[in-house]
């Protein structure tokens, strides 16, 4: 048995009497799992007033339950209002039988299990039950009361199940620097369906693609974990160049071919063009140059180990569980770590560019929002913090500091002189607004896009092109900066056939901004992850830029998970 851990926010721990109870579902398990599909669904139907067993029970006997295992996280007003709605009927057994959907349900627990290492639904209890209850089949025919207990636990578990696998941490997300909003999952409407559906039932689950895919990814690095199929390679590689043999190449080869990188090892000791590739490949997966050289950095990334590897997919899959399950048709994903903004149409990727974020102390906040208008020649408000930081500091020592920098005060909507001002009475910022005129110095360069937020932050050009061609590029003070603001200008106006290509160019360099509004508005994700699975189904990983990984890995396992190690 892998060693597993238990997370750390689960709402409730179940009663001993529950994981003893619930051990029967396991029998069936080991008996059928290669036949019984997944299937957990979600289908308006099944809410018609019918007759769903030809079984029922007394409600007392789901009082006396409910009175008994109830707290106030442990889900008693869904587990009454699903038997209400089934008119108390069972739900799990079929004449002292477990049903398909109940065979089902026990499937998805221990897959869940394996999965993710997790303790918290199904114990090492559980499995050594199993032997002792196989000696007696007939055990639910005579036992009414361990009937009802199995089929009451059974609900209640999935609550807790499906609570966690599709909906995640129970908490708010604030804390963790996530403000895209969480859509709560219909709990109901999931057990509805699964309780119900014939053998054939078109398989689905309450999750988004990113989620689904990873999740895969999951599993593969779970397999090389297991049978400790990545070794460690050898930094005798450095003196190595192409055309070189070397014996300390198989151990670098057998594992770009596990990771998917190599496609096949004609010659496991010679440096040839398959193996430049295949660096290359890896590289572009892990955000490095991509030159096809075995430098320091690469060696970093392959030193990961599977056990790190899978500590930093599990951190992603739960932040995807946040993300809503159905997206809009047409969006812009921002992933900050990845430095890409990404442009999807009907989850097809259209388009992406390279992208600067925020600094470590100006990050870039997870949020979304619907871009509504495109600025072309914008004015540069100046953010009260850069005034105290960097504008005050330079006028007081000079006067002609802002005309140097291309920058006019306002007041009241009026320009002012910045003579006539008396500076030195400033220090934590000042009653008027400094901003820079439109031109080839401006910060937000030749257009901006707006989506408004409470965090001040949006898209822009950028006069400072050099830093794009940085692999790590995290310099500005908290808004995105495009690497091809064109390109994008003309993807989201593309619509308006007022506009041509000529005249979006020719507007990016006016003497005055002008606004073109969007209807209907764009929806832009701002989101963190650092690995995912990239349109080509490859496996991507970046550097926690922000920290925001672990502080998440402790807010979910805790400080003592073996993951740690």
């Amino acid at each position: 048995m892998a060693a597993c851990f238990t997370f750390m926010p689960d709402r409730i721990r179940t009663h001993n009497f529950l994981l003893l109870t619930f051990g029967f579902g396991l029998i069936f398990l080991l008996s059928c799992r290669k036949s019984v599909p997944k299937l957990i669904s979600q289908d308006e139907s099944v809410y018609a007033d019918r007759d769903f067993n030809r079984t029922a029970f007394d409600s007392n006997s789901l009082y006396l339950f409910l009175n008994r295992v109830c707290t106030k996280d442990s889900y008693c007003e869904d587990l009454f209002n699903f038997y209400r709605r089934r008119h108390f009927q069972f739900a799990w057994l079929q004449e002292n039988k477990l049903s398909l959907a109940a065979k089902t349900f026990v499937r998805s627990l221990y897959d869940y299990r394996e999965t993710y290492r997790d303790c918290s639904l199904i114990d090492d209890a559980l499995l050594h039950l199993i032997d002792t209850m196989q000696q007696d089949s007939s055990y639910l025919y005579t036992r009414y009361l361990e009937k009802l207990e199995l089929e009451f636990q059974l609900s209640a578990v999935f609550f807790h199940y499906a609570n966690r696998e599709y909906y995640g941490i129970d908490r708010n997300l604030k804390d963790l620097e996530w403000y895209i909003p969480r859509k709560q999952k219909n709990l109901q409407r999931l057990i509805d369906t699964l309780v119900h559906a014939p053998e054939s039932y078109r398989i689905y689950e309450p999750f988004n693609h990113y989620y689904r895919d990873l999740k895969h990814a999951l599993i593969y690095y779970r397999s090389l974990e297991t049978n400790h199929l990545i070794k460690s390679p050898d930094s005798t590689v450095y003196s190595l160049h192409p055309g070189e043999r070397s014996s300390t190449l198989a151990t670098l080869k057998s594992n770009l071919l596990l990771y998917g990188d190599l496609k096949d090892i004609a010659d496991s000791t010679l440096w040839d063009d398959a193996f430049t590739l295949a660096l290359k490949k890896f590289q572009r997966r892990h955000g490095l140059k991509t030159d096809g050289l075995f430098n320091r950095a690469t060696q970093v990334q392959l030193s990961m180990t599977p056990t790190t590897r899978i500590r930093q997919i599990m951190i992603n899959l739960e932040r995807m569980r946040w993300v809503p399950d159905t997206l809009p048709h047409n969006y812009l994903l921002v992933n900050i770590p990845e430095f890409r903004l990404h442009i999807i149409e009907a989850d097809t990727l259209a388009g992406s560019m390279n992208i600067v974020v925020g600094n470590e102390a100006t990050e870039t906040s997870i949020f979304s929002g619907k871009i509504n208008a495109v600025i072309f020649s914008p004015y540069w408000n100046v953010p009260m913090s850069i005034i105290r930081k960097e504008i005050l500091p330079g006028v007081k020592r000079n006067y002609g500091y802002l005309r140097r920098h291309h920058m006019e005060v306002i007041q009241n909507g009026k320009k002012i002189n910045e003579k006539e001002i008396d500076w030195n009475r400033y220090s934590n910022g000042v009653p008027f607004t400094i901003r820079q005129i439109p031109g080839p110095w401006n910060a937000l360069g030749g257009v901006k896009f707006i989506f408004p937020n409470s965090f001040d932050i949006y898209l822009h050009d950028t006069p400072s092109k050099d830093l794009f061609e940085e692999n790590k590029r995290a310099f500005s003070h908290g808004c995105i900066r495009l690497g091809e603001p064109v390109f994008l200008a003309k993807y989201v106006l593309r619509g308006d056939s007022s506009l041509t290509n000529i005249d979006i160019d020719s507007l990016m360099r006016l003497p005055e901004e002008k606004t073109f509004r969007l209807n209907p508005p764009l929806p832009v994700y701002l989101v963190y992850f650092t690995t995912w699975v990239d349109h080509l189904g490859q496996v991507n990983f970046r550097n926690d830029i922000y920290g925001h990984d672990e502080k998440l890995f402790e807010e979910i396992f805790g400080k003592d998970s073996y993951l740690q190690q």
